[in-house]
């Protein structure tokens, strides 16, 4: 018996093409949305609206436009070089599937974290001395111990499986 999936069923291949096209495209879409947002953002600061209401829009504009840009940037030069080079991304893939690189950047991000819980308690301490609004300081708490309690959560449940 055939199984009928969109891959065996005319009328979705042109819509199974658009997906196809659109994937192909997508880092170049990427990298024009953050250009996009870096140079929208500083122009949305002339706009009378956001400079009364929401002044840290357009900064933050930018910011995003930044990573998107840079995200999108980096996947089609990293394209590029596996096309001229397909050594390179076959050694790449193994160097990512490999245990041992896969256990010390497990070891890395633990480090890491313990680090950050250190540095995120002594800045909530030093906005609480500083007087910065209490909104903003239990904002912070409340990060920063969901953050630790899915620790916690985390840790008993990996106990309870080895």
């Amino acid at each position: 018996m055939k199984r009928y999936t969109p891959t065996c069923i005319p009328k979705f291949r042109s819509l199974r093409m658009g997906v196809l096209r659109t994937k192909r495209y997508k880092n170049y879409l990427i990298t024009a949305a953050g250009l996009i947002l870096i140079i929208g953002g500083p122009a949305l600061s002339y706009i009378e609206f956001f400079q009364e209401s929401l002044k840290g829009l357009p900064y933050g504009l930018i910011g995003i436009g930044c990573g998107m840009f840079g995200y999108g940037f980096g996947e089609l030069y990293t394209k590029r070089v596996y096309r001229k080079h397909p050594d390179i991304e076959h050694q790449n893939e193994i160097n990512k599937n490999d245990e041992r690189n896969i256990t010390l950047g497990n070891i890395a991000k633990a480090k890491a974290f313990n680090i950050m819980t250190y540095v995120f308690g002594a800045v909530i301490l030093a906005f609480g001395f500083m007087g910065i609004s209490p909104e903003i300081v239990l904002t912070l708490v409340a990060v920063y111990l969901f953050v630790e309690i899915y620790a916690v959560y985390n840790r008993i449940r990996l106990e309870k499986e080895l």
